[in-house]
């Protein structure tokens, strides 16, 4: 995450409704993506931001949402490495 990104959302000018908005847009993009080729959204969270209290709500009812999808997987990144690496059709360079 950028530096600038940090600040937009460490509460002071980015609320936990934009931060839920934004990644609720971003995985509706993605699932409509999905239906042609593979797609992935990453959520990755600073320490010190994502921990507080109305992130953990603002994260539950994400995990909530997304899971009302059908075919959607969660996976950690050493999971995600290894379907990777096991799937001849990934680009490698």
């Amino acid at each position: 995450m950028k530096q600038q990104e940090i600040v937009l959302i460490e509460g002071k000018n980015f609320s936990s409704d934009q931060f839920f908005n934004q990644v609720k847009a971003e995985f509706d993009q993605l699932y409509a993506e999905s239906e042609f080729k593979r797609r992935q959204l990453s959520i990755s969270f600073h320490d010190r931001i994502g921990g507080t209290p109305q992130m953990v709500k603002t994260t539950s009812d994400l995990l909530e949402y997304i899971k009302k999808h059908n075919g959607v997987t969660f996976k950690r990144k050493d999971e995600i490495a290894k379907m990777t690496l096991e799937d001849k059709t990934s680009i490698r360079e």
